[in-house]
């Protein structure tokens, strides 16, 4: 289409050329003219389908009605203008296309229904008044007050005044109608250059001077040429759009609106300025009606200021209730009574959430949708596949575009805000959730299908290393088998598990929860809480509770512990046990004599002694200050035991060296074996029976139970004298 407009302005800039070049062709060029004009909107007509079709269709009659007065007026009156009689055919012909033209401007420049602009239409109004004023001083009344005129001649001449007044205000509203289209610019520039050289024509007219073939005569071409650019030109299509320009006062509509006060008093002023005033009744009528016009103009527009300022603090309340919603559904409601309070007396028809793919209409457009005179408006919701579709009387749509959009606007917000807080992703969530996670050692997994896809940043030290993507169940494995690759389930309390740390295997607590039906996390949450030190703790404090911190043996507790297990043990089983009693002679002096330090490291060395003569999986303990026993587990023989008591008086027998200082310390031991199934309780009092007889003895000696008679074995400081029990 950009070609075809460049051949026609070219071809119409030469044939106006020519035209001026040579008067005689003027008919024929004018003829010539209209009929590429008029081919140029039906191209324009069929190409580009325009929404107002029967309007160019209007026009183009208009133009030829123009037309054939214009060439009239050519042919019979070109050589003597003023001579010829009034009112003549091409006259009427001319008032009818005046009024035809006026019919198609207003036709085009009247907005897409049901938008409704009172206020444009009362500037119109205003600025046509003032016109006419200065048309009717200017041209009709010089020619209402000729008295050559007969009464066909001033009702032809009122009539063609009021036609162009007509064509004037419909130039008016497609003015003030304009939507920055191109379209809309050709037709206003080429109408102003028509009315224009009119208004010179006639009056040139009155004053007697006109002359043929003045610039006055080209204002029609120019019309002519420019309603064919503009039908080329592709923005007439959206000529009809509605748009939402209701009460604006822009500087150009401040402009025109003080022309059209100040038109009145400067007429007043010149017509007092020649001489008497003689139309002050008509200059005053005219004043007094567009300033009424524009008191009723700012009237409109005050009422609608205050009513976007109370709609837009309704927005404002609306999106403030909006910030305590949790759920999409209070976001939809908080909307659609934020709608209400808007539009109390209308409402809407309905308001919906729905996915942008299922929308065929353009984002941010009032559509007609349905019977009635309904619309719809689609606003997408930024962040997400969302829109929020409003349905409403169009007026009601065109006229809250604006604060719909905001309103839609913060319900995005606020179902962004909850569908993020859902997904853990929001921003004050995520936040929120980090700030928690960083201050805390404890690992969070979320897993889906068995594989890690989010861990938190505790994680990694952790683990030594990242782990997402990892399966969880070869990254964390139960203490019992840590070699196993166990599956765990997916809902656990307090579990211990192990994980394989940089620095080693590090014990932890996990808790697991099922959130796959969460739509905010869809997986398994694990949280993973590093109690290697808790252990170790409770294995010190365990320890410290069943040891004895001194010699580290077991403790009096303990042992007794020990033995009622080694009791279920043993039933059923018929391996040999045997329990030892060592007490040491005359300790009380080493106390009295060397100091309580000295004295327990004696103790302490002696305890060593003792653990060194035992095997791995015996039970040696200090069961008094002084006292310690010993329980020899799955023995195969009675030989085994008293080796075990031979080897301990020897090494017990040998000085202990405390700062340079040998001292001396000898001990008694006393020895019970048995093979059956006999409590181990009774062995407890047979080695203590044992323990006694051994002291008697002479100390330093050992000595074994026998439930018949006792014999101490020879050799060494274990040797000692046959005796009975």
């Amino acid at each position: 289409m950009a070609r075809v407009r460049g051949w026609y302005g070219g071809l119409i800039l030469l044939l106006g050329a020519i035209r001026v070049a040579v008067p005689v062709t003027r008919p024929v060029i004018t003829s010539v003219i209209v009929v590429v004009s008029i081919g140029a909107i039906e191209l324009g007509l069929r190409r580009l389908r325009p929404e107002r079709a029967a309007a160019w269709r209007c026009l183009q009659v208009a133009l030829v009605v123009l037309a054939a007065g214009d060439i009239l007026y050519l042919l019979f009156e070109a050589d003597a203008p003023l001579s010829a009689p009034y009112p003549a055919p091409h006259d009427v012909i001319t008032i009818a296309g005046y009024l035809l033209l006026s019919a198609a401007l207003f036709w085009l420049g009247l907005p897409a229904p049901p938008e409704r602009e009172e206020t444009s239409l009362i500037d119109a109004i205003s600025l046509t008044l003032a016109a006419s004023l200065v048309v009717w001083l200017a041209v009709v009344r010089p020619i209402v007050e000729d008295q050559a005129l007969s009464t066909a001649g001033l009702i032809t001449a009122t009539l063609a005044m009021l036609g162009y007044i007509a064509v004037l205000a419909a130039s008016v509203r497609l003015i003030l109608g304009w939507r920055r289209n191109a379209a809309v610019v050709i037709l206003t520039l080429a109408l102003l250059a028509f009315l224009i050289s009119e208004a010179f024509y006639g009056y040139q007219l009155v004053g007697s001077d006109y002359a043929f073939g003045r610039r006055a005569d080209l204002g029609f071409l120019v019309l002519l040429g420019g309603c064919g650019l503009a039908a080329l030109t592709p923005s007439m299509r959206e000529m009809a759009s509605p748009e939402v320009r209701r009460h604006s006062l822009t500087r150009v509509r401040l402009a025109l609106i003080a022309i059209a006060l100040l038109v009145a008093p400067g007429l007043l002023m010149v017509e007092a300025a020649r001489g008497p005033v003689k139309t002050g009744f008509a200059i005053g009528t005219t004043g007094a009606l567009v300033s009424v016009l524009v008191l009723i103009r700012l009237s409109i527009s005050g009422r609608a200021y205050r009513a976007r300022a109370a709609r837009e603090r309704a927005v404002r309340v609306a999106s403030q209730a909006m910030v305590s919603a949790v759920k999409p559904g209070d976001v939809i409601a908080g909307t659609r009574n934020a709608l209400h309070s808007l539009v109390p007396t209308v409402g809407l028809v309905d308001l919906e959430l729905v996915n942008q793919s299922e929308v065929d209409a353009p984002p941010r457009t009032v559509v007609p949708v349905g019977p009635g005179r309904r619309g719809q408006y689609v606003v997408p919701l930024s962040g997400s596949d969302a829109a929020l579709v409003f349905v409403a009387p169009m007026r009601v749509l065109i006229e809250l575009a604006d604060l719909l959009g905001s309103l839609a606007d913060q319900a995005a917000l606020a179902l962004q805000r909850i569908s993020l807080a859902e997904i853990a992703g929001a921003e004050e969530r995520e936040r929120y959730f980090r700030a928690l996670v960083l201050s805390s050692t404890d690992a969070i997994l979320i897993s889906r299908d068995g594989r890690i896809e989010y861990a938190t940043p505790s994680a990694e030290p952790m683990f030594g290393r990242s782990i997402i993507g990892e399966r969880f169940n070869d990254v964390v494995r139960r203490p019992e088998d840590p070699n196993a690759d166990p599956q765990w389930p997916d809902v656990v309390d307090s579990a211990e598990g192990v994980i394989r740390g940089p620095h080693g295997d590090v014990a932890v607590v996990v808790h697991r929860r099922d959130l796959t039906r969460d739509p905010s996390v869809r997986g398994i949450v694990t949280t993973l809480r590093d109690v290697t030190a808790e252990r170790e703790l409770q294995r010190d404090l365990a320890y410290r509770a069943s040891h004895d911190e001194l010699t580290g043996m077991v403790n009096a507790r303990s042992w007794g512990e020990t033995l009622e297990e080694e009791q279920d043990r043993r039933r059923g089983v018929g391996n040999g046990v045997a329990v030892i009693f060592v007490d040491l002679d005359e300790f009380k002096d080493i106390n009295d004599r060397y100091g309580h330090p000295t004295g327990d490291q004696v103790l302490a060395e002696m305890a060593r002694r003792i653990r060194e003569c035992v095997r791995a999986g015996d039970v040696a303990a200090r069961v008094g200050g002084d006292e310690f026993a010993v329980l020899l587990r799955g023995l195969p023989n009675v030989d085994d035991a008293r080796a075990i008591a031979q080897r301990m008086a020897e090494v017990l027998s040998q000085p202990t060296v405390v700062g340079s200082i040998p001292i001396e310390c000898r001990a008694s031991i006393g020895l019970a074996y048995s093979e059956g199934e006999e409590p181990v309780e009774v062995l407890v009092r047979q080695a203590d029976t044992a323990l006694y007889e051994a002291k008697e003895q002479g100390k330093g000696r050992w000595a074994e139970y026998s439930p018949s008679h006792w014999r101490p074995p020879g050799g060494g400081n274990g040797g000692g004298r046959r005796g009975r029990r």
